[in-house]
This record gives C-alpha cells, structure tokens and sequence, in this order.
C-alpha cells in the first residue's frame, strides 16, 4: 500500500497511511505501552534519519505539483462560485463535472483523445453542488455518525477489529480530497459497508451482553 501511495505521488494518501498505522499500532500494543513507546521513538529516528538522506527528494514530493495543486484550487473555487450562483440548491445529480471541464477546457464537448470528462476531485464540493445543502445534510450527519461510533468502539472496545471502522473512514477522508473519481471507486464505498457491519455487530453484542 505504502509503495503504490509513493509512486501515483498522494500527499493526503500518505498522511492518512500514517495516521493508520500509529492506530493500527496502538491497538495491537496498548497493553504493553512501554513497548508502543519504544516503537513509536524509533520510527522518529529512524524517520529522522531518513529525512537527513533524502530530505530533497520528500520536499519535492510534497511540493512538486504545484501544477495539479493550482488546477484543484481553480476546480474548488469554480465549484463554490457554482454553488452559490444556484443559491446552494444544486445543480443536479452528476451535472458538476460538466462545468468543471468547461471552465478548464472551455468547451463541455469532451475531445475524442481525452474519452473522459473531469470530476471535482473533492466528494464534498461536489456533493454540495450536485444536491445543494438539503441533500448535502443529510451525508454529513451520516458520516458524523459514522465517526462518532467509530471512535466510541475504538475507545471501548480492545480488539484489533475495533480498528478497522476508524482506519477505514480516515483512508474516506483522504480519498474524497485526493482522488480523481470517488463515485466509480466502488471498493471505497464497500469498505464503508464494513465499517458499518463491523460498527452494528459490536453494538448488537454490548447490547447482548448488557442484557
């Protein structure tokens, strides 16, 4: 996974592969906390060293696509002046990506040798131009929802598995900021699911248990 957010250059992929991996740890070892420790210290010197090494070569990863860094700047700010020009009541389920490729390429005929159209590259702008606030609510409660129970079984529960509903909407949030095409990347919304199942069979146990 680590090698594959490397070579396609995902800033937000690897932060959220980092995040994961100190959760992942911190489940795996919080009952031996002097060892998460020991662990946790030589990953920073060892990250240190590494930084010393080939510091110039990381500068460039994260600063190297100043290109793709403005174009999604334009693409967000088009995509909130969309938004307001309709008042926040949408323009239509799947219409953004049209007035995105128009503003780039000013034309809403896409070219034969490019085959695709240009999605907003942020699920949450494009979810609020597509539906407008009263169908943007609605997701933002579910995924508060999502992170609020997310969180409690991680807290509360000391199983490894408690630590895949967490993971798995911290890789959510990196994928709606930095892919290309959330909607078509079915394997996002199928993780999802199973942070979901995961989330109902713990809650459907305790309440077992409870009783």
């Amino acid at each position: 996974m680590l090698f594959i957010i490397l070579e396609t250059e995902s800033r937000s992929g690897l932060l959220a592969f980092v995040v994961v991996v100190i959760l992942m740890l911190y489940k795996i070892f919080n009952q031996k906390i002097i060892f998460f420790f020991g662990l946790v210290m030589s990953t920073l010197l060892a990250a240190c060293v590494f930084l010393v090494q080939h510091g110039a070569q990381l500068t460039t990863y994260f600063t190297g696509k100043t290109d793709s860094t403005s174009q999604r700047a334009f693409m967000y700010e088009t995509i909130f002046q969309l938004c307001k020009e309709h008042y926040f009541l949408g323009v239509g389920i799947g219409v953004t990506p049209k007035f995105v490729f128009t503003a780039l390429y000013g034309t809403s005929n896409i070219p034969d040798s490019m085959q695709r159209t240009m999605s907003a590259h942020n699920l949450w702008l494009s979810n609020l131009s597509d539906v407008g606030l009263i169908g943007f609510f609605p997701f933002v409660l579910l995924v508060i929802w999502f992170i609020v129970h997310a969180m409690k079984l991680y807290v509360q529960n000391k199983q490894l598995l408690a630590a895949i509903p967490i993971c798995i909407l911290i890789a959510f949030a990196a994928i709606s900021f930095g892919s290309s095409s959330i909607f078509e990347m079915r394997i996002v919304w199928l993780g999802l699911g199973l942070a979901l199942t995961i989330i109902s069979l713990a809650e459907q146990k305790r309440d077992l248990q409870i009783t």
